[in-house]
């Protein structure tokens, strides 16, 4: 929170007569953000390439399988986690290769557009086949909603921990190849 624009304040309502703060100099913090490297990208396209695990139930597996279509949806876009999880069948479109995130949804009201790899729109393409929901990443306990917070999370920890990833922060994968 900012101190100056308060005492500011308090001299227009004719509560104080001099901001004690005007001269202080806001501490620059440094960017938290860390990018995912190249290594770490080749590790987890390796985890997101393993067999399903044959000794997981109907629900794991499609929890698994989700988290990893997630994950490679984010490391090939650079979308926001919500964008993602929230992304529509009428949001993509597979034949020009754009995934369309309106403005509704977007972080600064505008429309963005982020071009798609060829890799990707064949994942996609195969999802949309398999999928019976307006949702690019259906819940996994119910078609009609998107896949949820936990989920993903869940998804994520588990896939960084493979791929030997010690940031627990999506933030990695944000800002990663986007074109719009």
């Amino acid at each position: 929170m900012k101190l100056n624009p308060i005492f500011n304040k308090a001299i227009e309502w004719g509560l104080i007569d001099k901001n004690p703060v005007q001269r202080i100099k806001m501490h620059k913090q440094e960017s938290r953000s860390r990018y995912v490297t190249n290594e770490e990208i080749g590790r987890l396209m390796a985890v997101l390439k393993e067999k399903e695990n044959s000794q997981l139930t109907e629900s794991q597996k499609l929890a698994e399988r989700s988290g990893k279509i997630f994950t490679f949806i984010s490391l090939f876009t650079g979308a926001r986690k919500s964008n993602v999880s929230g992304m529509r069948w009428d949001e993509i479109s597979l034949s020009e290769k754009i995934l369309c995130i309106p403005k509704t949804k977007s972080k600064n009201g505008k429309t963005l557009y982020i071009g798609l790899a060829d890799k990707l729109i064949e994942v996609l393409q195969t999802r949309k086949l398999c999928s019976k929901s307006e949702w690019g990443l259906p819940s996994v306990k119910d078609n009609s909603k998107h896949i949820s917070s936990s989920t993903m999370h869940r998804a994520w920890a588990k896939i960084r921990k493979k791929a030997g990833i010690q940031n627990e922060q999506y933030m990695i994968l944000e800002e990663r190849l986007k074109l719009g």
